[in-house]
C-alpha cells in the first residue's frame, strides 16, 4: 500500500493532525495493521492452496493403529500429488521443508537408538563387572535418547524452514 494511503488512515484516526507525535504514532498504527491484513491474506492463500493440492482435512478415526494408517494413506498420497505438481502451483517452503524432516528425522532416530542400545549394554557391563559407574553412564545414555527423542517430535511438527535450515546445518557440521 502506498504512503498516500497511510496517511490518509492515520490521519482518519488522529483527532488533532497538527500534534505531530500522534500523527507519528497514527501511522505506525496503519503500517502495522497493513502488514497484518497482508500476513492474514498471505496465510489464507496458502492454506487455500494446500486444501486444493492435498484435498480436505484428514478423517481421525478413535482407534490410534487405524489414525496412523489413514495418516500414512493421506501423506502417501499427497506425496505423490507434490511428484507430480505444475510449476505455477508451488509456493515456497514445502519442498525444502520435507526434505530436511526426511533427512534429519532418520539421524536422530539412529541418534536415539545407538543411544538406548548402548544404555543396555553400560548396564549389563555394570551388573557383569559389578561397576557402579556403568549405572551413571547407562542413565545418562538413556536421558540423552529420550532428548532425542523429543527433538524428532519437534523437528516432525516444525514448520519454519529457516530454523529447520540452522539444526539441519547444526547436525552436518557436527558430524
Amino acid at each position: 500500500m502506498s504512503k498516500r494511503k497511510i496517511r490518509v488512515i492515520a490521519k482518519a484516526k488522529s483527532d488533532t493532525p497538527s500534534d505531530n507525535v500522534k500523527m507519528k504514532h497514527a501511522i505506525v498504527e496503519a503500517y502495522f495493521e497493513i502488514q497484518d491484513i497482508k500476513t492474514k491474506n498471505k496465510k489464507q492463500e496458502k492454506q487455500k492452496w494446500q486444501e486444493q493440492i492435498f484435498g480436505t482435512e484428514k478423517p481421525q478415526p478413535k482407534s490410534k493403529i487405524l489414525c496412523k494408517l489413514v495418516n500414512a494413506w493421506s501423506d502417501l498420497k499427497a506425496f505423490f500429488k507434490l511428484l507430480f505438481i505444475k510449476q505455477e502451483d508451488v509456493l515456497e517452503g514445502l519442498g525444502t521443508v520435507s526434505l530436511l524432516k526426511l533427512i534429519l528425522l532418520p539421524i536422530f532416530f539412529i541418534l536415539r537408538c545407538g543411544l538406548y542400545v548402548f544404555s543396555g549394554y553400560a548396564l549389563y557391563f555394570t551388573f557383569a563387572n559389578k561397576a557402579v559407574w556403568g549405572i551413571a553412564i547407562a542413565f545418562f545414555a538413556f536421558i540423552f535418547a529420550r532428548i532425542f527423542r523429543i527433538v524428532s517430535l519437534e523437528i516432525d511438527n516444525m514448520k519454519d524452514r529457516e530454523y529447520l535450515i540452522s539444526i539441519f546445518s547444526c547436525v552436518m557440521s557436527f558430524g
